[in-house]
């Protein structure tokens, strides 16, 4: 069985792939997949914590074996995760729309996304898709989806977020879509740094002259490693780094020795006190120069500025790299070329996008701009802002020492982080495979650098 969510796929490969494997017996293909199909018209609203599995009084569960054949309805598939926002619209959507004759598949377990995904690339398979950005751009690069951006509104277009948009951008056109997102970013002091943003060759200014800094940075599980602090430095968008040019390696420098010289001292090197309930403690309390922060909604964002006040500078990952703030997908939603003229595509589309259904949208950020102005309040009586959710877990926000909310803040991150690379994910670990000889071992750092800078080489000359 061909194992589509490993890696990149090179397109030519992928095609010869396909070719080869598009004869495989059905016995091989044995799985259970849950189809619920929508057959009545009392649409009642479902819960965004509606489970992937859900029975209502108002929909009929049928389990199949084997490949399954559409019938006229839109037959919809997560093969990306359990995902209760993603389940429960779609349901939702069903019942309230019984003539589009919805079915909903989770089809993301065991070998049935991998079967699913190569009837799609050979012209057959669910109308609609909800998938990884991995699995996504072999589709797309052989024909397989059509462009989901001519079913969007123009008021759902221009209430999106732009990293969200650039997400799915092939050529101009775009073929998908995020549901809801989570932003990366990188914590500082302006103890330590007042600026914005900052490089590399910045990074390694402040450790020159600071000399109270012990350790480099903290990642979000509270771990201080090699791997994750060369990663924050260089790793999360390599291709853009100091240390390629023009797909050039110019890894055989002093600044990167330097930068390898730092991260070998300076892991591991000081008291590392963080806690699951404080990640934020080597920082406010200890001697590291920063740590890593996944905003997942306002609250995780409004904690930094709880805790270190003015002080708290986010000043992202290094902008070397082009950025400095990444925008992490939760699942792409993708069309498939064959459903492009199908009645009621378009209406879902635009119904998981709307504002009302995007309120649901639960421990991660909507794709929407106007989310936060939406569902935010400020409580007079607890002098507090509110998110306030129809799940019904909504949470307290602080509001500054002046009285206003740091949503201004909070919409200038979601609107500024762009979407992470992970086409450079094979070349860092190259990197970071012989960097590990010096890192952990007693190789000479010139002749591990002189190693690397070949290999890098070879891995772009490969690729011109």
């Amino acid at each position: 069985m061909i194992k589509f969510r490993k890696g990149i796929c090179i397109i030519m490969s992928l095609l010869v792939l396909l070719t080869a494997c598009g004869h495989q017996q059905d016995s091989e293909r044995m799985t259970i997949s849950s189809v619920i199909e929508f057959t009545t018209g009392n649409p009642s609203e479902a819960s965004a914590s509606t489970s992937e599995t859900l029975v209502t009084s108002d929909a009929t569960v049928q389990m199949e074996t084997g490949q399954r054949e559409s019938g006229g309805g839109i037959v919809v598939a997560n093969i990306y995760g359990e995902s209760s926002f993603f389940s429960g619209r779609v349901i939702n959507f069903g019942k309230e729309n019984p003539a589009y004759g919805i079915e909903y598949l989770a089809a993301y377990e065991g070998a049935e996304p991998d079967r699913i995904l190569m009837e799609v690339a050979n012209g057959k398979g669910p109308d609609i898709l909800y998938l990884s950005r991995r699995d996504l751009e072999p589709l797309q690069a052989n024909g397989a989806l059509g462009e989901i951006g001519q079913f969007i509104s123009d008021e759902n277009r221009n209430a999106l977020l732009p990293g969200a948009i650039q997400m799915g951008t092939y050529e101009d056109k775009l073929y998908a879509i995020p549901l809801s997102v989570y932003v990366r970013s990188l914590l500082t002091s302006r103890d330590y740094w007042q600026e914005e943003s900052w490089t590399v060759e910045d990074i390694l200014s402040v450790l020159e002259e600071r000399h109270g800094i012990k350790g480099l940075f903290v990642d979000i599980s509270g771990a201080d490693e090699y791997y994750y602090n060369m990663y924050f430095m260089i790793g999360i968008d390599i291709k853009h780094s100091p240390f390629i040019k023009d797909d050039n390696s110019v890894f055989d420098c002093q600044e990167f020795r330097n930068l390898m010289v730092i991260i070998k001292n300076m892991t591991h090197n000081a008291n590392n006190n963080s806690t699951a309930e404080d990640r934020m403690l080597p920082l406010t309390e200890g001697n590291y120069l920063g740590i890593e922060c996944f905003f997942r909604d306002m609250k995780s964002f409004c904690t930094i500025y709880e805790k270190m006040g003015e002080n708290a500078n986010l000043v992202g990952y290094p902008c070397d790299m082009g950025n400095s703030h990444y925008l992490m997908d939760n699942g792409m939603l993708v069309v498939n070329q064959n459903a492009v003229t199908k009645e009621g595509v378009s209406e879902l589309i635009n119904d998981l996008l709307g504002l009302e259904s995007q309120k649901f949208v639960n421990y991660a950020i909507s794709v929407r701009t106007d989310i936060p102005e939406s569902q935010l309040i400020y409580d007079k009586t607890s002098k507090k802002y509110i998110w306030m959710s129809p799940n019904n877990n909504g949470f307290q926000l602080s509001a500054k020492a002046d009285g206003t909310s740091y949503l201004e803040e909070y919409l200038w991150l979601l609107k500024s982080a762009v979407p992470a690379a992970f086409d450079s994910d094979e070349l860092f670990s190259m990197v970071m495979e012989e960097a590990n000889g010096y890192f952990i071992s007693d190789k000479n750092v010139d002749e591990v650098i002189d190693t690397i800078q070949r290999r890098v080489q070879i891995y772009l000359d490969e690729r011109k």
